[in-house]
């Protein structure tokens, strides 16, 4: 804006003769330039041209949206003087206006009709527009549509000045015509014609994309609503809205009783191309190749309707629909979320796709995890099964719910409290804790609020075990160990236990419990799980605990770092701890490794001594050797502390695509290299035989 704006004006001030004439920029429709976000960002631009010459006047229209508001009362705060003038409150002249406006939109009308309105008929209509003249021109194009389908005027006039709930605001008004338009007896919109319209008004407002629809259908679905949307006579892909608001009402929010959402269409949409593989995601390995995401599409190159699914298809879900198993209606909403969820989520979430949802989804009260399995379950017609005293506690829990006390969210949202949840015994005990599944994938295991842990068999669909934690305390954590009938848990208060079918629990002890949730992982055997502990204050390398499953079960602490605390550790960042991804076993688990954004460390599992620490300097690009080399440029890090005895690695290696064995690594060649840095790009180019200092 600087150096574009502000200081080709400053020069040219320089040689334009001086007077008293005003240069004037007009900004119109500023409220429609892009979401939210964008909008934000164009109000600091915009409050930029205060640095023009004096010359220079800036006249803005736009609608008072609250963004646009607070931008004005902050700038006023800085001293600038912001003239400003509501054009809502001129009532007389917006009346006049309007009153114009309906003369002449109607004039024709009136003069072909028999029946002709008084003044205070025309005052009453113009005062029914509530000063708003987009919807005086929505009435005058309803009238004109109405009386031209067998209508009269004067059943029009009555219509509209009588209604029981008059319409205070657009969204309203537009929610009154596609009632009067597709449930005029109050009743629910026939299904065919609620297929069609959304498939149309949604192609319309977001998707843009060609359908193939007979013209005669499209003009009866739409025709009814004709006072808001356009259509042409000859090509009706032409379609469009004539006024901005009457999108963002069929995009936004639902308002009323009906719930109009493009979710259907969009999910088909998104899954189609996925399907397609329009976004250019490579799909055959090595994935770490870089000239193959080459034709990769980046979020700026994307169609407008795809963006838009990236940013709002989560929005546009009803959790009420996803999950019903009432009616046939939602089959079709139910197998496209199906597909976008278990097939191409990742894709979504890789694109950028936010994972933010409706607050409708809360009301399920399960974790993240638990409902990504939940939903894939339940929509395939597949239940995860439960006992019947854990449906009734779920039951309970759903009933009880919408009681539990409010609280007024960071969006000044009215939502409910769910710390509230935990202290109401009928919600807590229906409440999905944590999750586990098996390797194959075939055995999940849930954890209650009531301290009941159930293993259960998707595949035939049966509860193989149920466990009650004593005390009954919800589960923190549970992992799978040794086989689908056996697991091992821990409670919020870090009681860790073993259950096994048949057998009595084996209690192991009680270990400290953090600020943020345990990081664990199991060894590929099931016979060992590491825990990490996250607490700030707390250095989790110092509290890295190995659990044993096998033989004599116990827990054994791994020893701390020799020069621990390590200097770099900051207590107050959650990036100072490990994710799940970041703690790992050998291929033999005789070696435990775990790193955070500014180290990594080695253990043996037999013995808990500590082995090795190596500086990883906040790189994000570190990742634990899995036996098998990556298919992408890396070397080799060297520790800069160890054991004196252990046979590291002795310099820096560089590698690309060539250190591949036959199979998984032993342990003993895995403990030399336990840790894989990938190389930026530059460092790729460099000749083999180079290498790269660590």
């Amino acid at each position: 804006m600087k150096a574009l704006v502000i200081k080709p004006m400053r020069n040219l001030m320089e040689i334009l003769p001086s007077g008293k004439d005003c240069l004037v920029i007009i900004l119109d429709g500023l409220d429609e330039c892009g979401d939210l976000e964008a909008l934000e960002r164009l109000m600091e631009l915009v409050l930029i041209l205060e640095e023009l010459p004096a010359t220079f006047a800036v006249f803005i229209s736009c609608h008072p949206e609250s963004l646009i508001v607070s931008a004005w009362d902050e700038a006023r705060g800085q001293g600038l003087v912001i003239p400003c003038e509501d054009v809502d409150k001129i009532t007389q002249e917006k009346y006049h206006t309007i009153r114009c406006m309906v003369e002449d939109g109607l004039r024709d009308r009136i003069r072909k009709s028999r029946w002709k309105p008084s003044e205070e008929d025309l005052d009453a209509f113009t005062l029914a527009c509530r000063e708003l003249p987009v919807m005086a021109s929505i009435r005058i194009r309803e009238v004109i549509s109405q009386t031209w389908h067998g209508r009269t005027l004067q059943t029009e006039f009555q219509y509209l000045l009588n209604l029981s709930d008059p319409p205070t605001s657009l969204n309203w008004e537009y929610l009154r015509i596609l009632r009067r338009a597709y449930m005029p007896d109050s009743s629910a919109m026939p299904v065919d014609v609620a297929k069609m319209y959304h498939l149309l008004v949604g192609t319309i407002s977001s998707a843009h994309s060609s359908l193939r629809i007979a013209k005669d259908e499209a003009q009866a679905t739409l025709e009814p609503i004709s006072s808001i949307i356009e259509l042409p006579s000859e090509d009706w892909k032409g379609v469009k809205f004539y006024h901005a608001k009457a999108q963002e009402f069929i995009t936004g929010s639902p308002i009323g009783q009906e719930r109009i959402f493009l979710g259907p269409l969009l999910l088909r949409i998104f899954n189609n191309c996925c399907k397609r593989n329009e976004f250019r995601i490579p799909t055959n390995p090595p994935l770490g190749d870089k000239e193959k995401w080459a034709d990769f599409k980046p979020y700026g190159e994307r169609p407008e309707h795809i963006r838009y699914v990236n940013r709002y298809i989560l929005l546009h879900l009803d959790p009420a629909r996803l999950f019903s198993q009432e009616s046939n209606d939602n089959y079709e909403l139910q197998n496209e979320f199906n597909s976008f969820l278990t097939q191409n989520f990742l894709t979504y979430l890789h694109l950028g796709g936010d994972p933010w949802v409706r607050p409708g989804f809360d009301e399920f009260n399960i974790n993240y995890m638990a409902t990504s399995l939940t939903l894939s379950s339940k929509i395939s017609n597949h239940l995860i099964p439960l006992s019947e005293a854990l449906l009734n506690a779920q039951m309970l829990m759903e009933a009880k719910s919408d009681q539990l006390p409010t609280k007024i969210d960071e969006w000044d949202d009215e939502v409910i409290n769910y710390e509230a949840e935990f202290r109401e015994p009928d919600v807590r005990n229906g409440i999905v804790t944590c999750t586990a599944l098996s390797r194959d994938g075939r055995y999940i295991a849930l954890g209650f609020g009531s301290g009941v842990i159930e293993i259960a068999d998707i595949d035939d669909q049966h509860t193989m075990s149920q466990f009650q934690n004593h005390p009954p305390n919800p589960p923190a954590w549970i992992e799978f160990v040794h086989g689908h009938h056996h697991v091992a848990a821990e409670d919020v208060d870090g009681n860790i236990t073993i259950y096994s079918h048949g057998t009595l629990p084996v209690k192991l002890g009680i270990l400290p419990i953090g600020t943020y949730p345990i990081v664990t992982a199991v060894s590929d055997s099931g016979l060992f799980i590491i825990r990490v502990l996250r607490d700030p204050g707390k250095p989790w390398y110092n509290n890295v605990a190995c659990i044993y499953i096998s033989g004599d079960p116990h827990i054994q602490l791994l020893a701390s770092p020799p020069d621990s605390p390590i200097q770099s550790f900051r207590s107050n960042s959650e990036s100072a701890f490990p994710e799940r991804h970041m703690v790992a076993f050998s291929p033999g688990a005789r070696y435990i490794a775990a790193f955070d954004e500014h180290s990594a460390f080695t253990w043996s599992t037999e013995s808990g001594d500590f082995i090795a620490r190596y500086n990883v300097r906040g790189d994000k690009s570190w990742i634990i050797n899995t036996g098998m080399a990556p298919t992408c440029p890396y070397h080799i890090p060297h520790p800069v502390s160890t054991r004196p005895t252990l046979p590291l690695a002795g310099d820096t290696v560089y590698a690309h695509h060539s250190w591949v064995d036959a199979g998984p690594e032993l342990d003993e060649t895995w403990i030399k290299r336990p840790f894989f840095h990938q190389l930026p790009d530059h460092a790729s180019r460099k000749p083999a035989d180079a290498p790269i200092s660590s």
